[in-house]
């Protein structure tokens, strides 16, 4: 037991709390209350956001003083945070000792010329934080007005080409109990502000980590890159930055003795990388908010309503720009002259809010009211097309495609140009007739969409290297690369290329790592392909920016097997037990890989285990039995056996040491 029990302490020490707990349940399990393995359980519930349960435990564990006072301070804090939170009472009550709780929030910047940046930050933060530091390093522009416009406190600093000396003459500046640092690109999500109140009342943390998310294009949120950084700390003294460049603060925290953890829903949004796209997106605020003041001056001018309901299309305000545009139509009179392109407002609005009966029979108005013609029959065909009713949509878009530009008219020029003949062309690939599909895609060459759109139907048309070649083109397109990379994969594993489908894949998902279809694609090309090493980059890949699945984690344990890093393969079995303990297969891989080390005891333990959520598993009381006979166990290993006889009749290996057991017995 003392060696586990060091391994344990040893886990702890290096933050693996959760591999820690797994190590430890075994020795409680025969030791229940054994006050050295009681006393490791409270300190691990203690850094696993089970505090309650590690106070309840204080009596009947030993030397516990100096956990009674970390969890003290974390009910004080909490109580200082909400003073009617009567569980906090009770248990701050029940740990016995004093403590003291800090729980206020100063966020710290570093700037220069930030006045494009710099409101949107500190904007996220207000009523996040108690206090905010700016720290200006030279700024020429409104950098600093903007500061003291939401109160902040300003510091100046010669900058000396060192990042961590600048935070930390901001750090010097600060009141609060602990630090958020932030840069003026950046915004504090404000999903976040849950998480950070709870992390402020746990002081038995150092710091916590920040989800970081870089938007890297200028159209599209869905192209990010995303890392961890500890964002949020204990203002101390003996806590501070180094590095002159990419200053960080673990080293601090790790020579303190601080442990710092993950906050999920901690997350900061970094718009540092796309530099044009906030000034476009400020201009339409700026214009919903005039025309919202003219349509409360004037609530009856159909013109207003109008260009309202167009500015909150272009925001994407679907309930908002319905809502304008029945305003618009309520006071327009017959003919109005914007009476179409209103009727296309409406119609989307409620469409991209799966109001679909309602945009149909709002097109159905439209040409009522004399508005039929290009905007309504192409709003007709997409709402038809949504909902699959592709008999009536290619009637719509086929209506579409023989309007012409209305004269003198106001609209989207790109519905006449080419939009009509994509949609069209995308509801005849759903009718399987290719050809027609690709000579509308064809009339648009050069549009993205409908470059990506030809692809898609060379592929289901059963034209897969036709395909490639096309999806192949649009891989240098921002606008279409990521998933056009995706069915380049796709189309080369049809092809029976495995190894180039890896490729292509890997780079989809390197491009949206949100895109969990890449991810698995990669991995199959991998496994089709056979490359073990491939196969376990994959996976280290996924677990570097995405929270890996139980079977995630049993396939990426069998790979490191296969390659020989058993105790790697053991850490992902355990994992994925943690993620989910009622998972068999978890417990049954863990199983085999701890027999075939010759830990027959543990395997033993954990077929046990998967047996008690699958106990229809043959193999695994097959493998209960092996294990109990290698332990000398001999009547538990004859039971396996009998067990795994009576699932498959057909099992001769159990049939075989059954006997074999049996006649040693």
């Amino acid at each position: 037991m003392a060696s586990t029990l060091d391994q344990v302490r040893k886990l702890s020490a290096a933050m693996r709390y959760r591999e820690a707990e797994q190590h430890l349940i075994p020795l409680l399990k025969f030791e229940p209350n054994n006050p050295a393995l009681l006393h490791e359980l409270a300190q691990i519930y203690c850094y696993t956001g089970r505090e309650v349960e590690a106070v309840w435990m204080l009596d009947r564990v030993p030397s516990g003083d100096h956990l009674r006072k970390v969890l003290a301070n974390h009910f004080a804090a909490r109580i200082a945070l909400d003073p009617n939170d009567s569980e906090a009472q009770a248990c701050l009550k029940h740990a016995g000792v004093s403590a003291k709780a800090g729980i206020k929030l100063t966020a710290c910047l570093i700037v220069k010329n930030e006045e494009s940046n710099l409101d949107r930050c500190l904007r996220s933060l207000k009523g996040a934080v108690q206090e905010i530091v700016v720290v200006d390093t030279g700024s020429t522009d409104s950098t600093v007005q903007i500061a003291e416009k939401y109160g902040a406190k300003i510091g100046h600093f010669d900058w000396i080409d060192d990042f961590a000396a600048a935070r930390n003459h901001s750090v010097s500046l600060a009141t609060g109990h602990w630090i958020l640092w932030i840069d003026a690109d950046e915004e504090l999500s404000p999903e976040a502000r849950p998480f950070l109140k709870q992390a402020i009342t746990r002081p038995q943390f150092g710091g916590f980590n920040a989800e970081i998310v870089n938007f890297t294009s200028e159209t599209s949120d869905d192209s990010k890159y995303i890392h961890q950084a500890v964002r949020l700390f204990q203002n101390r003294k003996d806590v501070r930055f180094s590095g002159r460049i990419h200053e960080q603060l673990t080293p601090a925290l790790e020579i303190a003795g601080l442990p710092w953890a993950n906050l999920p829903g901690f997350r900061i949004l970094h718009h540092g990388y796309r530099p044009s796209m906030m000034a476009s997106r400020d201009k339409v605020n700026r214009t919903i908010t005039a025309l919202e003041k003219e349509v409360r001056e004037s609530p009856q001018d159909p013109f207003h309503w109008f260009n309202l309901a167009n500015a909150y299309v272009v925001g994407e305000k679907w309930a908002e720009a319905e809502h304008a545009a029945k305003m618009c139509a309520r006071h327009a009179p017959y003919n109005y002259e914007y009476g179409a392109l209103n009727y296309q407002f409406l119609s989307t609005a409620l469409a991209n809010q799966a109001k679909f009966v309602e945009a149909l029979r709002a097109c159905d108005e439209a040409d009522s009211r004399g508005y039929r013609g290009l905007f309504t029959e192409f709003e007709r065909a997409n709402v038809l097309f949504k909902v699959g009713n592709l008999a009536k949509a290619i009637q719509a878009a086929n209506r579409c495609c023989e309007a012409p530009w209305p004269a003198n008219s106001i609209g989207d020029r790109g519905i006449f140009d080419y939009k009509r003949w994509i949609l069209r062309g995308q509801i005849l690939a759903l009718m399987d007739r290719f050809d027609e599909a690709l000579a509308d895609f064809d009339r648009c060459p050069d549009h993205p969409m409908s470059l990506y759109s030809k692809a898609a139907t060379l592929e289901k048309a059963g034209q897969p290297a036709e395909a490639l070649e096309v999806f192949l083109a649009g891989q240098n397109i921002p606008e279409i690369a990521q998933i056009c990379l995706k069915s380049a994969g796709r189309c080369c594993m049809t092809l029976g290329l495995p190894k180039q489908a890896a490729s292509f894949y890997e780079k989809a998902w390197r491009a949206n790592q949100a895109d969990y279809e890449s991810w698995v694609g990669w991995a199959q090309a991998c496994e089709t392909w056979g490359d073990l090493p491939s196969i376990v980059s994959a996976y280290e890949a996924y677990a570097t920016t995405c929270e890996p699945t139980p079977e995630i984690l049993i396939n990426w344990g069998r790979a490191l097997e296969l390659t020989g890093e058993v105790e790697r393969a053991l850490t992902c079995y355990t994992e994925a037990i943690q993620r989910d303990d009622s998972h068999a297969n978890a417990y049954f891989n863990a199983g085999d890989l701890l027999y075939k080390l010759g830990r027959f005891q543990d395997a033993a333990h954990l077929y046990q285990s998967g047996l008690r959520h699958k106990p229809d598993h043959a193999q695994g009381w097959f493998v209960l039995g092996n294990s109990l006979a290698q332990m000398g166990i001999k009547k538990g290993a004859m039971i396996g056996y009998e067990r795994a006889l009576v699932l498959n009749p057909n099992h001769e290996a159990a049939r075989t040491n059954l006997q074999i057991v049996s006649d040693e017995a």
